[in-house]
């Protein structure tokens, strides 16, 4: 009995640098730098100064020539704006408000993570976001990163459910902050206009599924002696392959879902339109900015486009008359009117240089 108590005596004091090594391993790992969080910040911000030097963040015309999310123009076949319209940003508050969070909540959830889990959420939970926005409001124009900060937020909330044993009553008041805070922010946006709601609670929603996934789960190291000496992850990286799939089947069932629901508009009959005529199906053409043109009398597009068509049928006079109203139209402001404006009096130009040689 005495030598056995001396035994255990003795591998304690040999292994004591090991037990004080030794950390929790849901706790904060401090080591991490969070190289992501920075680098997703620094992008946004030079994204933004981009569209603030070539006419303004808050321009609408802008905004859709860098990628910003429009319903017909997903449908039509631009899927990359549910990825593009992630790094952009309505004005400066907006850009400023997703930014301070990002940094609060980005940091931790990446130093829970680790970067390559937190790269797989921040961006998941964006794409949801913004394909959850294109099937419920199709014909809104919609940009920012708040779909995937709140996918960061919800990843959060689902890393305290994970650790709820070890962490206990910290982890509990956290997640209940952290509920608390999305209620508020939910509520928040349905009484104010200009809020993507639908954009949060999918992203908050498919942040949390997929940081439930991809938590880290932990199994602890014993000696022979059955003392805890080190913990590893039971759940690697390499073994969650199975939601890469699951992830880009349930992401192409919510494009298809939002393409189906996008009501009929001008900008679909515009897109087959530009089609025909670059196909020089030029009759066919018309009958689709014809379409247009009921639909929306006064989007400058068409009349660009119809002014095009003419041209190339050789109706000089009329065509003149569609690129004076396309330029007429650029006074109104509507989605796209303003760069048809400046389309058309390039085209012109292109025109009167051309007779002049």
């Amino acid at each position: 009995m005495g030598s056995e108590s001396y035994s255990v005596q003795f591998f304690l004091e040999e292994n004591k640098d090991i037990f004080k090594q030794r950390q929790d391993p849901p706790l904060l790992n401090r080591r991490r730098k969070p190289v992501v969080t920075w680098a997703i910040l620094t992008v946004n911000g030079l994204v933004w100064l981009a569209t603030t030097v070539d006419g303004g963040s808050e321009n609408l015309d802008v905004m859709l020539k860098f990628g910003a999310m429009y319903g017909p123009f997903i449908a039509a076949g631009e899927y990359w704006r549910l990825f593009t319209a992630m790094f952009l940003h309505f004005g400066a508050s907006h850009l400023l408000f997703n930014s301070i969070s990002l940094l609060i909540y980005g940091q931790i959830v990446e130093r829970f993570y680790g970067q390559c889990r937190f790269t797989g959420i921040y961006f998941f939970a964006g794409l949801v976001g913004s394909i959850t926005s294109f099937i419920f409001n199709p014909l809104a124009l919609a940009a920012g990163a708040s779909g995937a900060i709140f996918g960061v937020l919800g990843a959060l909330a689902a890393y305290f459910v994970v650790q709820r044993d070890v962490l206990g009553s910290f982890g509990r008041h956290n997640l209940i902050a952290i509920l608390v805070l999305m209620t508020i922010q939910i509520l928040y946006g349905f009484n104010m206009t200009g809020v993507d709601n639908w954009a949060h609670m999918g992203g908050f929603s498919a942040g949390f599924l997929i940081g439930f996934c991809l938590s880290p789960r932990y199994e602890d190291m014993v000696s022979p002696f059955g003392i805890p000496i080190s913990s590893t992850k039971a759940n690697l990286f390499v073994r969650e392959w199975w939601i890469v799939p699951v992830g880009v089947t349930m992401l192409l069932i919510g494009c298809i879902i939002g393409s189906a629901r996008v009501p009929d508009n001008p900008f679909d009959h515009l897109f087959v339109a530009e089609r025909h005529y670059k196909s020089n199906n030029l009759q066919q053409a018309l009958d689709e900015i014809e379409k247009a043109i009921e639909l929306e009398p006064y989007l400058g597009a068409s009349y660009y486009l119809r002014g095009r068509v003419l041209m190339e049928l050789g109706d000089d006079t009329s065509a003149l008359e569609e690129l004076a109203m396309a330029v007429r139209l650029g006074e109104i402001r509507m989605l796209g009117n303003q760069q048809t404006k400046r389309d058309a009096i390039a085209f012109l130009v292109s025109i009167d240089q051309r007779g002049n040689r």
